[in-house]
């Protein structure tokens, strides 16, 4: 914990520095990775979006999707990782992320039809994901949980 409090504290004195645009937006990444890993959710969501003010980058909105998953806003998680896949196609995590997006809106819906599209396309995106990254434990874990649910799995 006091390491993540160092690092930010140093990420928000190099920005009172000014740095020019790339760094600004490196700097941002840094300081919303590391807020986001301390659980400051909302607070990496306002740094990620001055992120975006200085330039637009797949692991800023992978980064906006984490949050927003974490605080089970899954939606608009599910907007900021199709984004990142759509800028980095070759990201097997973010079709992961996606596919774990979609198969958690899917566990919050009330009837068994509606649950099983989320999850159908949420094994579509894993598979996605896995045909990059055939080890990716996370795809694998997923895809193995949709499919217990899919009626051509039964």
């Amino acid at each position: 914990r006091g390491d993540l409090d160092s690092a930010i504290s140093c990420y928000e004195r190099a920005l009172s520095l000014e740095p020019p645009v790339p760094d600004r937006l490196a700097i941002l990444t840094h300081l919303g990775e590391a807020q986001l890993t301390k659980g400051e959710y909302i607070k990496a969501i306002s740094t990620c979006e001055l992120a975006l003010e200085c330039g637009v980058a797949p692991e800023i909105y992978n980064l906006l999707g984490r949050a927003y998953y974490k605080l089970k806003e899954f939606s608009k998680a599910l907007e900021c990782f199709l984004k990142a896949t759509e800028l980095d196609p070759s990201s097997a995590i973010d079709y992961a992320n996606v596919g774990f997006s979609l198969k958690s809106i899917g566990e919050s819906l009330a009837t068994d039809e509606a649950r099983l599209f989320f999850f159908s396309q949420a094994k579509v995106f894993f598979l996605k994901a896995l045909s990059l990254n055939p080890d990716l434990e996370m795809a694998k874990r997923g895809l193995a949980y949709c499919e217990q649910f899919l009626p051509e799995n039964n």
